[in-house]
């Protein structure tokens, strides 16, 4: 339910089943044990959100869309024509390096660790496949820039600032292979929903691809 038929950034709900049944209680209680009220409390209560998912799903299914054929792991999963081109860039930008170097693992350095599984290798520079802010120590954070040096796997910049990219770019001899232009985020109830670029729950924001420039070039 949370891809199907229109994604939702709601994940954090996901943690309240476990307490759904005390809240349930507590309201039964609250109501001295009379079931029938109760029952039409907490159901106007999370009417608002029934509604909202039934609205988005009505406009997503709406929408024309395309089946995707590659890559495999996606294989079947119907997106918008924009989304299915920016797929197919990221998909035909890496297949290139892996087809040379099948090892090279996928790095993200932004919000998603959807892109990571393109490749083959889920090797990965520390235990988090994401760069949340403060999700890692300075320590985790150096000890993963050190594997990224040593490693060199194909990087994916999601959302980040060109002049750090280019940074990286300049000391890790890397080179660009893909890149996905901005594209405007659709904000609702607080938080980022973009249903015309999202990929099985994640926004898709702007997103630069890049790999050793020795694997780039070599034949």
């Amino acid at each position: 339910l949370q891809y199907y038929p229109v994604f939702t950034v709601e994940q954090h709900a996901f943690a309240l089943p476990p307490i759904f049944g005390v809240f349930a209680y507590f309201i039964w209680k609250a109501l001295r044990m009379r079931t029938a009220i109760a029952v039409l409390m907490i159901g106007i209560a999370f009417c608002p959100a029934f509604v909202q998912k039934i609205n988005l799903a009505r406009a997503n299914l709406a929408r024309p869309l395309v089946e995707l054929k590659q890559p495999s792991f996606l294989k079947g999963m119907k997106v918008s024509p924009t989304m299915a081109d920016y797929v197919a860039i990221l998909d035909t930008a890496t297949r290139k390096i892996l087809d040379k170097a099948p090892d090279t693992p996928i790095v993200m350095e932004g919000d998603d660790a959807l892109y990571c599984v393109f490749a083959n290798n889920l090797w990965n520079p520390s235990p988090y496949y994401v760069t949340w802010t403060g999700l890692g120590s300075a320590d985790e954070i150096k000890e993963r820039r050190k594997n990224i040096s040593q490693r060199r796997p194909i990087v994916c910049f999601q959302n980040r600032r060109m002049e750090s990219v280019d940074a990286f770019k300049q000391k890790e001899r890397y080179v660009t292979i893909a890149e996905i232009p901005f594209q405007p985020v659709v904000w609702w109830w607080g938080g980022q929903h973009d249903a015309d670029l999202a990929v099985a729950g994640s926004p898709m924001r702007s997103m630069v691809v890049v790999a050793p420039e020795e694997l780039v070039h070599a034949r």
